[in-house]
């Protein structure tokens, strides 16, 4: 019998030897109906002492396909030899690795019946298989998934998360064929998109229980399609994008949504009001509510403004013009002093909504250090308030900002989340340190602030997008 770790690959590839050949010698290798006697015969035929009938029942069982799976495994299970068991392990290997989905399925569960069940060396080489399986079967789900045009890619470009996308506009497949994703271990998430993806199609993505990141974008799914993604236990992000999913929809989400981290809703027909209600609900859920416009600029929030460090090439904010390094200042008639004064604002609009934008350009970075020693001190200049903090329109000479080198046109930029209306709110910040050190029994030391010299004023009209 054969006992080395290899046992299986070499018995698999002398049943498929077998199989190719155009015919046997002995009475099993004659086609005959898969009658459950006939299954019996061939199973008992596993350890039979000829080696040719051995193989020859191999291959018949293998053939037959899913009817065999069940008394298979009950043999197995039943006190069976060494040789039937390891002939069965292979047998039911095949069939997991068959083209078709049911007897795959049938075929894994009952390697992990026996691998969870069973004792001894048959338990072992089950869950060794069942190891093999999982990356032959990830191996070729992603084959065929990328043959049928489907792709990988970010599925959120902010995180720059990575998942499979399937864009119907490219797909050849059906919705079945989503069945493949189930098979890859390594990436999590999926994206549908495109007008025939509809509820039809969420109840084949419900069946990916794997999933953990699901993006549905300019689908015609419907309120009542969302109850599908109930099962999927494991879903925890959820990204509806310009489907017409309504306010009285959400509640179909539930239970499964007061499991989820994050819920975006871009450009669906749900109210701002609607969007925070579910949020109240489900409070341990982000609740992410746009009504879709996409700019397409990325500004570190760690920066005390709102300075762009990249422009999505093609999307709005490029075609009007906007370059990194610029500082948006106004976003029609509101004031920007930071990127989420930016987000904010382009929430409330539409794509193909249009709107004027301010930003700050050629400018070069200056920075100050003021310091106060006694409560009536003074900077020695004026200014006037700018989204980002003072413009500087005149110092005096001989003074605290003459000696910090602040020139007029400069502008003084706020300190992080203060921001000064006036110079005479910047002059009382800077008292209130010198009593808060004074108070302390500390020295009162300068205060730092980053200003912008020589900026120049750029006003362009901005078409919104879409987000991808």
């Amino acid at each position: 019998m054969l006992r080395c770790p290899y046992a299986l690959c070499i018995l698999m590839l002398l049943a498929a030897s077998l199989r190719a050949q155009s015919g046997g010698q002995d009475d099993t290798s004659d086609p005959a109906p898969a009658s459950s006697e006939r299954i019996q015969g061939l199973i008992m035929q596993l350890d039979h002492k000829q080696y040719k009938k051995r193989m020859n029942a191999t291959a018949r069982l293998i053939d037959i396909g899913a009817p065999a799976i069940s008394p298979l495994t009950l043999a197995m299970q039943e006190g069976a030899s060494l040789e039937m068991q390891t002939r069965g392990v292979m047998i039911l290997k095949e069939l997991a690795l068959s083209e078709q989905v049911t007897t795959q399925d049938l075929a894994a569960d009952a390697l992990q019946r026996i691998a969870a069940d069973g004792t001894g060396m048959v338990a072992r080489r089950s869950a060794e298989v069942l190891d093999q399986l999982t990356r032959i079967r990830a191996a070729r789900a992603r084959k065929q998934f990328l043959a049928l045009g489907g792709s990988i890619g970010a599925i959120d470009n902010m995180t720059q998360e990575l998942g499979m996308i399937v864009d119907t506009t490219a797909w050849r497949g059906t919705k079945e064929d989503l069945a493949l994703l189930r098979w890859d271990t390594q990436l999590r998430a999926v994206a549908l998109m495109g007008p025939i993806v509809n509820d039809e199609w969420l109840v084949e993505l419900a069946k990916l229980q794997n999933m953990q990141y699901v993006s549905v974008k300019r689908a015609k799914i419907t309120n009542e399609g969302l109850k599908h993604l109930q099962t999927m236990q494991r879903l925890t992000k959820l990204d509806l994008f310009y489907c017409p999913i309504r306010d009285d929809g959400l509640k179909n989400l539930l239970p499964q949504a007061t499991k989820m981290a994050r819920l975006r809703l871009y450009g669906t027909d749900v109210t701002e009001l609607g969007a925070a209600t579910f949020g109240e609900q489900v409070n341990n859920v982000t609740v992410d509510y746009k009504r879709g416009a996409f700019l397409g600029v990325e500004c570190p929030s760690t920066f005390p403004v709102c300075r762009i460090s990249s422009v999505s090439p093609g999307q709005a904010a490029d075609r009007a013009g906007v370059k990194p390094d610029d500082i948006l200042i106004r976003f029609g008639t509101a004031p920007i002093g930071e990127f989420e004064d930016l987000r904010k604002a382009i929430a409330n609009n539409l794509p193909g909504e249009s709107v004027n934008i301010e930003v700050l350009r050629g400018y070069e970075l200056a920075y100050y250090e003021f310091g106060f020693s006694q409560a009536d001190d003074k900077l020695g200049l004026e200014a006037e308030q700018v989204p980002i903090g003072l413009r500087v329109t005149k110092v005096v000479e001989g003074g605290l900002a003459h000696r910090a080198d602040v020139q007029v046109g400069d502008i003084v930029g706020n300190p992080g989340p203060v921001r000064f209306k006036s110079v005479a709110e910047l002059e009382q910040f800077l008292r209130d340190r010198v009593e808060s050190a004074r108070e302390k029994g500390q020295k009162p030391l300068p205060q730092n602030f980053e200003g912008y010299r020589h900026a120049k004023s750029v006003k362009t009209k901005v078409v919104f997008g879409e987000w991808d």
